[in-house]
């Protein structure tokens, strides 16, 4: 028997290492993940990437009214605002929800939202301090909601109708479905019956008298119809707008809907309150009366000054609350409906867009109203500590305190030494207007991606008189970027149908082209990194890794599957930002096999990650700015009591991200019980014993 111990322990070692030698990502082990060439695919969190902050007001997409209060929809917050004087909301508190809010609606104490595809119940009882109570996770995104008879009536973007009973405020649940084929984009509920919007389908009308068995009725056809997206009730009337008409029908007879009226105007949604109805367009703002629904009066347009292509606006006691997308909220006085205007407002940022951290600051682009400086020393809240006038504003990047952001068809240039007053030291404003996609900036030298110039290169070393040196014409794809390193200059060249990594270099002559490598068409490269010797190069579907050592002959080392939106290299470790698929962690100290450490499921679509102190700092699209921290060390070891305590993934040799404690559990427990007595049985054959 000695002499066979050493055979059960190399069994033992070898089951050991087949469960331990995985290339699978933490909570991945069902989905193949090979030779990291899967990523698209990766969609649970990690431990190893947790957020820790965020700044994510937002784009305002939904409003509701309840006394002198009103509730809107911020990025991913609700924003409860006192609007007791109308013409200057004042801000009461927030409450994150995480996700972009879709629906709004209010009974009491509770607020009702969507948030994506989960609905909350939020205590309101004090509004300085709103409570989460009971949530629904509900799959699909929230087109609309209605409340109606203490249920409430979810209208989905997966042609789903949810009837939901909240009266239990921490246990709310669908009590009732029904089931389309289409879009599902608003609902009103009359007399029993819901009206949905159903998009290309049409009008739909469903019974709703048994809330947990709702029927079909009848359909009003988009032939008839138009392409619809809102609807709302008037009277004993049901309203219809979309692209192209605002029609009412009389529904007095549920199973045989007949359009009385179609005037031509298009709008997004659809409000009444009594005889008074309000469309809601991309830019106009439509107030009619139709107390003769055959004949309705135009009885005002008003032109918006803002986007007010909204969901779910709210109208209440002759005002109307117009959630504008983009500018927040808007307040129209409609109690003389011929002399309508805009009484007041609610600004909120929109989105993130070119973003960079310095003296503890992020410096932040959000599009619609310019730049943003929040203070890092406090991260949770994220507080704007200044702002700088750069409307339109698409990148920017700061360098030794110097701030460079494309800005109204120029370059400006700020002094940021102190964030919390940035002053201003010249522009680079040429006489065409530059359309600055990318901002690179090396030994005072400013590198400009424009969106119809290709390449300039502008001397910054005197910032009050920024010097055009170089040009190079290229043809400029959807959010490029540029990099530069040991004097090369890496830009992206080409359409759709074909691209190209161009090499370039800076001469006394003006910019000459080095090399060029060709890569995949039908993709936007979002990013360019050099590190080591290799260039990374992220699009929409994948990463590239190019061996840069001989420019004239760039050399494709390895490809992965990974839609990328932004990335940067610091430590060892690549930060991606894959859009909808999250954040990601990656081991590129082997860059011909990076290993996947780390993610977390992302908020909206990511346009800018970095590296920070320790943190990783992601801009994104519809969910502002978030910081992340990871548990992965720069010399990527772990400590023996962070793997066993189950905080971290562990790295093994020439794999992927390996176990967590569960494996080493497998490993101790379940495989000497299968290897020792299958050997056990081998040795107790060979003595002859049955």
């Amino acid at each position: 028997m000695r002499k066979r111990f050493p055979l059960l322990l190399l069994l033992l070692l070898v089951s050991s290492s087949a469960i331990l030698q995985n290339d699978w990502p933490v909570g991945e082990q069902d989905r193949g993940m090979g030779r990291s060439d899967q990523f698209s695919s990766i969609s649970q969190e990690n431990p190893a990437v947790r957020p820790i902050a965020n700044w994510t007001h937002g784009i305002c997409d939904a409003v509701c009214v309840q006394g002198s209060l009103a509730f809107i929809g911020d990025g991913f917050h609700v924003t409860i605002l006192d609007i007791t004087d109308k013409s200057a909301p004042l801000e009461l508190s927030t409450i994150w929800l995480g996700g972009l809010i879709g629906g709004l609606r209010v009974s009491g104490d509770h607020l009702y939202a969507a948030a994506v595809g989960t609905f909350w119940v939020v205590d309101i009882s004090d509004p300085y301090h709103p409570v989460k109570h009971g949530s629904l996770e509900l799959g699909s995104w929230i087109r609309s909601m209605r409340l109606e008879g203490g249920l409430l009536y979810l209208a989905q973007a997966n042609g789903q109708l949810r009837i939901v009973n909240a009266s239990d405020s921490y246990s709310p649940e669908v009590v009732g479905i029904y089931t389309g084929t289409t879009d599902f984009r608003d609902v009103s509920v009359l007399n029993g019956c819901a009206y949905i919007a159903a998009r290309w389908g049409g009008l739909v009308v469903v019974n709703v008298t048994e809330p947990s068995s709702p029927s079909h009725v009848a359909t009003v056809p988009d032939e008839q119809i138009g392409v619809i997206s809102g609807v709302c009730k008037s009277g004993p009337h049901i309203l219809t707008t979309g692209s192209g008409n605002i029609s009412v029908l009389n529904v007095s007879v549920p199973s045989n809907p007949v359009i009385l009226n179609t005037t031509e105007h298009s709008a997004t949604s659809i409000l009444a309150e009594g005889e008074l109805v309000f469309a809601f367009g991309w830019v106009e703002l439509l107030i009619m009366n139709i107390s003769n629904p055959l004949s309705p009066d135009h009885v005002a347009s008003i032109s918006s000054y803002a986007q007010t292509d909204s969901w779910n606006p709210f109208v209440l006691n002759g005002h109307a609350y117009v959630a504008t997308y983009s500018h927040g909220l808007a307040i129209l006085d409609a109690t003389e409906p011929e002399d309508a205007y805009f009484v007041g407002e609610y600004a909120t940022p929109y989105s993130a867009w070119g973003f960079q951290v310095a003296n503890d600051h992020i410096f932040a682009n959000e599009w619609i109203r310019g730049m943003y400086i929040l203070d890092l020393a406090d991260l949770s809240p994220l507080d704007v500590s200044a702002t700088l006038d750069t409307y339109g504003a698409n990148s920017l990047v700061v360098k030794d305190n110097i701030l460079y952001a494309d800005n109204r068809g120029k370059l400006s240039i700020y002094d940021v030494t102190d964030p919390l007053s940035p002053q201003w030291l010249g522009n680079y404003d040429p006489e065409e207007y530059l359309e600055i996609w990318a901002i690179e900036v090396v030994a005072n030298r400013a590198y400009l991606i424009d969106r119809n110039l290709g390449l300039i290169v502008v001397d910054v070393s005197n910032p009050q008189n920024p010097r055009f040196l170089a040009s190079y014409s290229m043809l400029v794809d959807n959010d490029p970027d540029v990099c530069v390193s040991g004097g090369k200059i890496y830009v992206v060249d080409g359409d759709y149908a074909e691209k190209n990594v161009l090499v370039l270099e800076l001469t006394p002559s003006g910019v000459q082209k080095l090399g060029n490598y060709s890569l995949w068409p039908w993709e936007h490269v979002h990013a360019l990194e050099h590190y080591k010797g290799y260039l990374f190069v992220g699009s929409s579907s994948r990463l590239s890794v190019l061996d840069t050592s001989d420019p004239s002959s760039l050399e494709e080392v390895t490809t992965f599957s990974i839609g990328i939106d932004a990335m940067e290299l610091a430590n060892d470790l690549a930060y991606i930002g894959g859009g909808h698929q999250g954040v990601f962690l990656l081991n590129m100290s082997d860059p011909s096999n990076p290993v996947h450490l780390g993610n977390h499921s992302s908020h909206g679509d990511t346009v800018g990650v970095l590296f920070h102190e320790g943190m990783i700092i992601t801009a994104e699209y519809e969910g502002g700015i978030w910081i992340y921290e990871h548990d992965y060390d720069s010399d990527g070891v772990y400590s023996v009591e962070e793997y066993l305590a189950g905080e971290f993934p562990v790295e093994t040799e020439g794999a992927g991200v390996g176990s967590q404690p569960f494996d080493v559990l497998i490993v101790l427990v379940i495989a000497p019980i299968v290897v020792l007595p299958l050997a056990f049985l081998g040795y107790r054959r060979k003595r002859g014993v049955t």
